[in-house]
Protein backbone atom coordinates (compact mmCIF):
# COMPACT_ATOMS: atom_id res chain seq x y z
CA UNK A 1 0.00 0.00 0.00
CA UNK A 2 1.40 3.70 -0.56
CA UNK A 3 3.66 5.05 1.78
CA UNK A 4 4.07 1.89 3.93
CA UNK A 5 6.87 0.86 2.05
CA UNK A 6 9.47 2.13 -0.55
CA UNK A 7 8.68 0.14 -3.95
CA UNK A 8 12.11 -1.79 -4.89
CA UNK A 9 10.61 -3.87 -7.79
CA UNK A 10 8.32 -3.25 -10.69
CA UNK A 11 4.47 -3.48 -9.72
CA UNK A 12 1.79 -4.01 -12.29
CA UNK A 13 0.54 -1.32 -14.55
CA UNK A 14 -2.07 -0.33 -17.38
CA UNK A 15 -1.67 1.71 -20.58
CA UNK A 16 -4.19 3.67 -21.79
CA UNK A 17 -5.98 4.55 -25.38
CA UNK A 18 -5.25 6.47 -28.08
CA UNK A 19 -7.02 10.04 -28.94
CA UNK A 20 -9.21 11.72 -32.06
CA UNK A 21 -10.48 14.71 -32.98
CA UNK A 22 -14.06 15.08 -33.60
CA UNK A 23 -15.15 16.41 -36.81
CA UNK A 24 -16.68 15.12 -39.86
CA UNK A 25 -13.34 12.47 -40.02
CA UNK A 26 -14.53 11.18 -36.32
CA UNK A 27 -16.38 7.69 -36.36
CA UNK A 28 -19.44 7.10 -37.27
CA UNK A 29 -22.55 7.88 -34.78
CA UNK A 30 -23.74 4.40 -33.51
CA UNK A 31 -27.34 4.63 -33.31
CA UNK A 32 -28.64 4.62 -29.59
CA UNK A 33 -31.75 4.96 -28.57
CA UNK A 34 -30.67 7.02 -25.50
CA UNK A 35 -33.97 8.16 -24.71
CA UNK A 36 -34.53 4.52 -23.49
CA UNK A 37 -30.57 4.57 -21.42
CA UNK A 38 -30.90 5.17 -18.08
CA UNK A 39 -28.75 8.45 -16.51
CA UNK A 40 -27.06 8.30 -12.94
CA UNK A 41 -26.61 11.21 -11.52
CA UNK A 42 -22.30 12.12 -10.94
CA UNK A 43 -22.04 14.95 -8.89
CA UNK A 44 -18.72 16.75 -9.91
CA UNK A 45 -16.96 19.05 -7.05
CA UNK A 46 -14.39 21.24 -6.62
CA UNK A 47 -11.52 19.45 -4.62
CA UNK A 48 -9.16 22.49 -3.92
CA UNK A 49 -5.37 21.78 -3.33
CA UNK A 50 -6.15 17.98 -1.84
CA UNK A 51 -3.78 15.87 -3.37
CA UNK A 52 -3.63 11.60 -2.89
CA UNK A 53 -1.02 12.67 0.36
CA UNK A 54 -3.64 14.55 1.89
CA UNK A 55 -5.76 11.41 1.91
CA UNK A 56 -3.58 9.93 3.81
CA UNK A 57 -2.55 12.59 6.12
CA UNK A 58 -4.40 11.73 9.54
CA UNK A 59 -3.54 15.43 10.93
CA UNK A 60 -5.84 17.11 7.99
CA UNK A 61 -7.89 14.42 6.54
CA UNK A 62 -9.77 12.48 9.26
CA UNK A 63 -10.86 9.47 7.45
CA UNK A 64 -7.12 9.05 6.88
CA UNK A 65 -6.74 5.47 9.26
CA UNK A 66 -10.14 3.99 7.27
CA UNK A 67 -8.81 4.99 3.79
CA UNK A 68 -5.27 3.48 4.53
CA UNK A 69 -6.70 0.10 6.05
CA UNK A 70 -9.38 -0.38 3.16
CA UNK A 71 -12.31 0.05 5.57
CA UNK A 72 -13.38 2.85 3.46
CA UNK A 73 -13.37 4.17 0.13
CA UNK A 74 -14.00 7.61 -1.16
CA UNK A 75 -17.00 7.58 -1.93
CA UNK A 76 -18.13 4.81 0.23
CA UNK A 77 -17.53 7.54 3.38
CA UNK A 78 -18.44 11.05 0.69
CA UNK A 79 -21.55 10.19 -1.02
CA UNK A 80 -23.74 12.66 -0.50
CA UNK A 81 -20.97 15.60 0.92
CA UNK A 82 -19.77 16.91 -3.15
CA UNK A 83 -22.39 19.76 -3.48
CA UNK A 84 -21.32 21.01 -0.05
CA UNK A 85 -17.87 20.43 -0.36
CA UNK A 86 -17.34 21.81 -3.60
CA UNK A 87 -19.25 25.15 -2.36
CA UNK A 88 -17.19 25.77 0.56
CA UNK A 89 -13.56 25.34 -1.28
CA UNK A 90 -14.68 27.18 -4.48
CA UNK A 91 -14.48 30.28 -2.33
CA UNK A 92 -11.70 29.53 -0.37
CA UNK A 93 -12.39 27.20 2.36
CA UNK A 94 -10.91 24.52 3.68
CA UNK A 95 -8.28 23.25 1.23
CA UNK A 96 -7.93 25.64 -1.05
CA UNK A 97 -4.95 28.62 -0.80
CA UNK A 98 -5.46 30.10 -4.13
CA UNK A 99 -9.24 30.22 -5.25
CA UNK A 100 -10.08 31.64 -8.79
CA UNK A 101 -13.16 34.15 -8.68
CA UNK A 102 -16.24 33.31 -10.42
CA UNK A 103 -16.18 29.74 -10.09
CA UNK A 104 -18.99 27.17 -9.37
CA UNK A 105 -18.13 24.69 -6.83
CA UNK A 106 -20.67 21.96 -7.85
CA UNK A 107 -22.19 20.63 -11.17
CA UNK A 108 -24.95 17.28 -11.57
CA UNK A 109 -23.77 15.70 -14.63
CA UNK A 110 -25.79 12.83 -16.25
CA UNK A 111 -23.87 9.99 -17.37
CA UNK A 112 -25.26 7.12 -19.67
CA UNK A 113 -23.45 4.14 -21.22
CA UNK A 114 -24.54 1.57 -23.97
CA UNK A 115 -23.22 -1.01 -25.92
CA UNK A 116 -23.60 -0.85 -29.62
CA UNK A 117 -21.92 -2.53 -32.50
CA UNK A 118 -18.58 -3.20 -30.97
CA UNK A 119 -18.31 -0.20 -29.10
CA UNK A 120 -18.83 0.77 -25.62
CA UNK A 121 -20.72 4.33 -25.66
CA UNK A 122 -20.90 7.08 -22.98
CA UNK A 123 -23.26 10.26 -23.22
CA UNK A 124 -22.15 12.72 -20.86
CA UNK A 125 -24.07 16.05 -20.50
CA UNK A 126 -24.47 18.94 -17.82
CA UNK A 127 -25.43 22.19 -17.53
CA UNK A 128 -22.85 25.30 -19.04
CA UNK A 129 -21.97 28.06 -17.14
CA UNK A 130 -21.10 31.45 -17.98
CA UNK A 131 -17.87 33.11 -19.30
CA UNK A 132 -14.73 32.95 -17.40
CA UNK A 133 -13.47 36.20 -15.80
CA UNK A 134 -9.86 35.60 -17.05
CA UNK A 135 -8.30 32.60 -18.84
CA UNK A 136 -5.69 29.99 -17.65
CA UNK A 137 -6.75 27.69 -21.03
CA UNK A 138 -6.60 30.16 -24.02
CA UNK A 139 -7.78 27.64 -26.42
CA UNK A 140 -10.40 25.30 -24.86
CA UNK A 141 -13.24 26.70 -23.24
CA UNK A 142 -14.36 23.55 -21.70
CA UNK A 143 -12.91 19.83 -21.21
CA UNK A 144 -14.30 17.15 -19.86
CA UNK A 145 -12.38 14.08 -19.37
CA UNK A 146 -13.58 10.18 -18.44
CA UNK A 147 -10.83 8.02 -16.63
CA UNK A 148 -10.94 4.50 -16.61
CA UNK A 149 -9.34 1.02 -14.71
CA UNK A 150 -9.83 -2.70 -15.18
CA UNK A 151 -9.06 -2.67 -11.22
CA UNK A 152 -5.61 -3.43 -11.61
CA UNK A 153 -4.78 0.15 -10.00
CA UNK A 154 -6.16 -0.49 -6.04
CA UNK A 155 -5.58 3.28 -5.36
CA UNK A 156 -7.95 4.27 -8.20
CA UNK A 157 -10.89 1.63 -7.24
CA UNK A 158 -10.04 2.85 -3.76
CA UNK A 159 -9.75 6.43 -4.29
CA UNK A 160 -10.34 7.53 -7.85
CA UNK A 161 -9.08 10.63 -9.44
CA UNK A 162 -7.07 11.32 -6.34
CA UNK A 163 -5.10 8.21 -7.30
CA UNK A 164 -3.23 10.66 -10.19
CA UNK A 165 -2.96 13.51 -7.97
CA UNK A 166 -0.16 14.52 -6.25
CA UNK A 167 1.26 17.04 -3.74
CA UNK A 168 3.79 18.39 -6.19
CA UNK A 169 1.98 18.41 -9.30
CA UNK A 170 1.24 22.25 -11.14
CA UNK A 171 -0.12 24.60 -9.03
CA UNK A 172 -0.06 21.70 -5.94
CA UNK A 173 1.71 22.83 -2.66
CA UNK A 174 4.71 21.27 -3.01
CA UNK A 175 5.17 21.65 -6.63
CA UNK A 176 8.42 22.94 -8.40
CA UNK A 177 8.74 24.75 -11.75
CA UNK A 178 5.73 23.40 -13.79
CA UNK A 179 5.22 20.52 -11.84
CA UNK A 180 4.57 17.08 -12.10
CA UNK A 181 1.68 16.13 -14.34
CA UNK A 182 -0.44 13.22 -13.97
CA UNK A 183 0.94 10.63 -12.59
CA UNK A 184 0.69 7.06 -10.67
CA UNK A 185 2.70 6.17 -7.24
CA UNK A 186 3.83 2.94 -9.04
CA UNK A 187 5.75 4.79 -11.25
CA UNK A 188 7.71 6.04 -8.22
CA UNK A 189 11.04 4.17 -6.35
CA UNK A 190 9.74 6.39 -3.49
CA UNK A 191 7.14 8.57 -2.46
CA UNK A 192 6.55 11.16 0.27
CA UNK A 193 3.84 11.63 2.35
CA UNK A 194 5.25 15.52 2.48
CA UNK A 195 6.54 15.71 -1.28
CA UNK A 196 5.02 13.29 -3.34
CA UNK A 197 7.22 10.67 -6.05
CA UNK A 198 9.20 14.09 -7.57
CA UNK A 199 11.58 12.60 -9.87
CA UNK A 200 12.13 8.72 -8.20
CA UNK A 201 10.91 7.24 -11.50
CA UNK A 202 11.26 3.46 -12.13
CA UNK A 203 13.77 2.76 -14.78
CA UNK A 204 12.19 3.18 -18.50
CA UNK A 205 12.55 -0.75 -18.54
CA UNK A 206 10.47 -0.79 -15.83
CA UNK A 207 7.95 1.79 -16.87
CA UNK A 208 7.81 -0.38 -20.41
CA UNK A 209 7.09 -3.65 -18.10
CA UNK A 210 4.37 -1.80 -16.18
CA UNK A 211 2.58 -0.74 -19.30
CA UNK A 212 3.26 -4.25 -21.00
CA UNK A 213 1.79 -5.50 -17.41
CA UNK A 214 -0.98 -3.41 -17.93
CA UNK A 215 -0.64 -1.20 -14.59
CA UNK A 216 -2.05 2.43 -16.04
CA UNK A 217 -4.94 4.15 -16.58
CA UNK A 218 -7.12 5.29 -19.21
CA UNK A 219 -8.47 8.67 -20.52
CA UNK A 220 -10.70 10.30 -22.90
CA UNK A 221 -11.18 13.70 -23.27
CA UNK A 222 -13.21 15.83 -25.10
CA UNK A 223 -12.29 19.81 -25.52
CA UNK A 224 -14.48 22.12 -26.51
CA UNK A 225 -15.65 25.90 -27.77
CA UNK A 226 -19.41 26.78 -28.06
CA UNK A 227 -19.88 26.56 -31.55
CA UNK A 228 -17.31 24.51 -32.55
CA UNK A 229 -16.71 20.87 -33.69
CA UNK A 230 -15.48 19.15 -30.07
CA UNK A 231 -11.53 17.49 -30.31
CA UNK A 232 -11.30 14.54 -28.52
CA UNK A 233 -8.20 13.05 -27.10
CA UNK A 234 -7.14 9.65 -25.13
CA UNK A 235 -4.30 8.27 -23.44
CA UNK A 236 -2.90 6.85 -20.48
CA UNK A 237 -1.38 7.70 -16.94
CA UNK A 238 1.63 5.87 -15.73
CA UNK A 239 5.07 8.01 -14.94
CA UNK A 240 2.82 11.42 -16.18
CA UNK A 241 -0.19 11.86 -18.62
CA UNK A 242 0.47 10.49 -22.17
CA UNK A 243 -1.67 11.31 -25.32
CA UNK A 244 -1.48 8.36 -28.22
CA UNK A 245 -0.35 9.41 -31.31
CA UNK A 246 -3.01 6.81 -32.58
CA UNK A 247 -6.31 7.82 -31.70
CA UNK A 248 -8.91 5.38 -31.57
CA UNK A 249 -11.80 7.39 -29.24
CA UNK A 250 -14.06 9.65 -30.73
CA UNK A 251 -16.23 12.13 -29.54
CA UNK A 252 -19.20 14.37 -30.60
CA UNK A 253 -20.44 17.49 -28.62
CA UNK A 254 -23.54 19.72 -29.53
CA UNK A 255 -25.11 22.73 -26.91
CA UNK A 256 -28.69 21.39 -26.25
CA UNK A 257 -30.30 24.78 -24.76
CA UNK A 258 -28.55 25.44 -21.33
CA UNK A 259 -25.94 22.44 -21.49
CA UNK A 260 -23.41 20.58 -22.95
CA UNK A 261 -23.64 17.09 -24.08
CA UNK A 262 -20.83 15.26 -25.09
CA UNK A 263 -20.79 11.53 -26.71
CA UNK A 264 -17.68 9.16 -26.55
CA UNK A 265 -17.35 5.96 -28.52
CA UNK A 266 -14.17 3.47 -28.06
CA UNK A 267 -14.03 -0.37 -29.75
CA UNK A 268 -14.40 -2.82 -26.70
CA UNK A 269 -11.54 -4.55 -28.74
CA UNK A 270 -8.27 -3.21 -26.81
CA UNK A 271 -5.61 -1.80 -28.90
CA UNK A 272 -1.98 -0.29 -28.25
CA UNK A 273 -2.25 1.08 -24.78
CA UNK A 274 -5.69 0.50 -24.19
CA UNK A 275 -7.99 -1.48 -21.66
CA UNK A 276 -9.40 -4.51 -22.25
CA UNK A 277 -13.59 -4.67 -22.42
CA UNK A 278 -15.08 -7.99 -21.13
CA UNK A 279 -18.43 -9.05 -20.43
CA UNK A 280 -18.36 -9.50 -16.79
CA UNK A 281 -16.01 -7.81 -15.70
CA UNK A 282 -16.35 -4.91 -13.36
CA UNK A 283 -14.19 -1.81 -13.71
CA UNK A 284 -13.48 1.93 -12.21
CA UNK A 285 -14.54 5.28 -13.64
CA UNK A 286 -13.82 8.74 -12.91
CA UNK A 287 -15.13 11.96 -14.07
CA UNK A 288 -13.67 15.57 -14.51
CA UNK A 289 -14.41 18.93 -16.02
CA UNK A 290 -12.65 21.88 -16.99
CA UNK A 291 -15.12 24.99 -17.25
CA UNK A 292 -14.70 28.24 -17.81
CA UNK A 293 -11.04 28.31 -19.56
CA UNK A 294 -9.22 26.52 -16.31
CA UNK A 295 -6.61 23.99 -16.58
CA UNK A 296 -4.59 21.74 -14.30
CA UNK A 297 -5.78 21.39 -11.06
CA UNK A 298 -8.54 23.82 -11.07
CA UNK A 299 -11.01 21.30 -12.00
CA UNK A 300 -14.28 19.63 -10.80
CA UNK A 301 -13.84 16.46 -9.99
CA UNK A 302 -16.23 13.14 -9.12
CA UNK A 303 -15.79 10.57 -6.77
CA UNK A 304 -15.43 6.98 -8.19
CA UNK A 305 -17.88 5.05 -9.83
CA UNK A 306 -18.22 1.28 -10.85
CA UNK A 307 -18.63 0.40 -14.59
CA UNK A 308 -20.20 -3.74 -14.97
CA UNK A 309 -20.56 -4.71 -18.74
CA UNK A 310 -23.10 -7.85 -19.15
CA UNK A 311 -23.84 -8.56 -22.43
CA UNK A 312 -25.01 -5.75 -24.20
CA UNK A 313 -25.68 -3.52 -21.01
CA UNK A 314 -23.27 -0.81 -19.36
CA UNK A 315 -24.32 -0.38 -15.89
CA UNK A 316 -23.09 2.36 -13.61
CA UNK A 317 -23.09 2.22 -10.28
CA UNK A 318 -21.38 3.87 -6.81
CA UNK A 319 -18.36 2.48 -5.16
CA UNK A 320 -19.86 1.32 -1.71
CA UNK A 321 -17.46 0.50 1.43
Amino acid sequence: MLFQQQRKSVVQGIVLSGSAILTALAMPAQAVDWGSVPATEVGLFFPGQTSLEWIYGKRDHDGAARYQKRKKTCQGCHDGDQPEYGKNIVTGGDTEADPLGGRRGYVPMQVQLAQEGGNLLARLSWPKTGPAASKQDGDFDTKVTLMLDDQSVEEFTAGGCWAVCHIDSKRMPEAEGDGKTKYLAESRSKMSKKKGGGDNLLSDAELQALLGKGVFLEFWQAQLNPGQPAKAVDGYILSERTNNPAPTVSATATETGDSWVVEFSRPLAAGANQKALTAGKNYTLGFALHDQNTEGRYHLTSLQYNLSLDGGAATLSIVGE
